[in-house]
């Protein structure tokens, strides 16, 4: 609506403390309007590649799309047909205050739905991850860690690879600092 101002913080990483594991995570704060919002993540489980000629032999489908199991979210394993890779992705809605609606039915895709009261000055958090898992891993049921800890974890990781290593700048300390990601 005319008039509404909203702050959007987007954190995206890949870890250095497990290489298979990426993710993406918002924050979005109403700055000067409260009103239901209604938040939707979507996975499509249907996936092809038809604009690929070296595709083209799996008749635009290089991909197995299947959901997963997840405490929280959607969840899907994307898995090549030659069975040589194997991808998790989940998407987790994590909005303080907000009731769960019901899932639209859709063949070609997981949808979560959450409606919540936006208030001004409040933050609501939305979330994404995706792991490779190595050939013949079997996922797990149990819901990945949030993004604050992935945060943590790769604040961490971060802070003991440097106590090994030292960068010297010109400009002193705090441009040293700033190179150090810490």
């Amino acid at each position: 609506a005319a008039g509404r101002e909203t702050r959007l913080r987007e954190t995206r990483g890949t870890s250095l403390v497990d290489p298979t594991r990426a993710w993406l995570h918002w924050q979005v704060t109403p700055l000067n309007w409260s009103a239901p919002v209604q938040v939707r993540a979507l996975l499509r489980t249907s996936a092809c590649n038809t604009r690929l000629t070296r595709t083209r032999a799996y008749e635009g489908r290089h991909l197995d799309v299947e959901p997963a199991a997840t405490d929280e979210g959607v969840a899907v394993l994307a898995r090549t047909t030659d069975g040589t890779r194997c991808v998790r992705v989940e998407s987790r809605l994590q909005c303080a205050g907000a009731s769960v609606d019901a899932a639209e039915s859709d063949p070609t895709a997981l949808v979560q739905q959450q409606t919540l009261g936006a208030q001004a000055g409040r933050a609501f958090d939305i979330g994404l991850q995706v792991r490779e898992l190595a050939a013949g891993e079997a996922p797990a049921a149990a819901a990945p860690a949030g993004h604050a800890a992935l945060a943590a974890a790769q604040r961490e990781a971060w802070h003991t690879l440097w106590q090994h290593a030292h960068i010297e700048a010109p400009g002193g300390d705090a441009l040293a600092r700033g190179c150090r990601l810490c």
